[in-house]
């Protein structure tokens, strides 16, 4: 039976994309003995005839531009703040990617985040997907242990 691959919520690519991608992730793993790693995907996608070509940016001055909005990225994800709750020191991220209203990403502060409604909603519902796929995962795992 063929694997059903879908995207993910927020995808950089069109839903029926998915499934193309996740087969040719498929063939790769098969090629390298179940693994897959960042520097295969790209050698693949080298090949004008990979289904993955058109999804990377080939001219390097524009990959280097968004190489680095990608690091920037990196460096807000990774900033926490120590936040006290109930006396108990806790690390909390400093800055959340939020839609601002208008389609836009944004990040803001923990602060602004948790006393805008509209943020605090966004990042609740991204919490309970966390949690439901997590919970998911676990059924999975449980599952080979029988």
């Amino acid at each position: 039976m063929k694997k059903k691959y879908e995207a993910r919520e927020g995808a950089p690519f069109k839903k029926r994309e998915a499934q193309i991608y996740g087969e040719r992730l498929e063939y790769i793993a098969a090629k390298n003995k179940g693994k897959v790693t960042s520097i295969a995907i790209v050698s693949d996608a080298k090949s004008g005839s990979s289904p993955f070509h058109n999804y990377f940016e080939w001219d390097d001055r524009k990959a280097s531009d968004q190489y680095r909005l990608h690091q920037a990225r990196v460096l807000i994800n990774h900033i926490v703040e120590v936040v006290v709750i109930k006396g108990i020191p806790s690390k909390q991220r400093s800055f959340f990617n939020v839609s601002n209203g208008g389609g836009k990403k944004v990040y803001v502060t923990l602060r602004t985040a948790v006393t805008n409604k509209s943020y605090r909603l966004q990042l609740l519902n991204q919490l309970i997907n966390i949690l439901e796929n997590g919970t998911e995962l676990m059924k999975l795992f449980r599952s080979y242990e029988k």
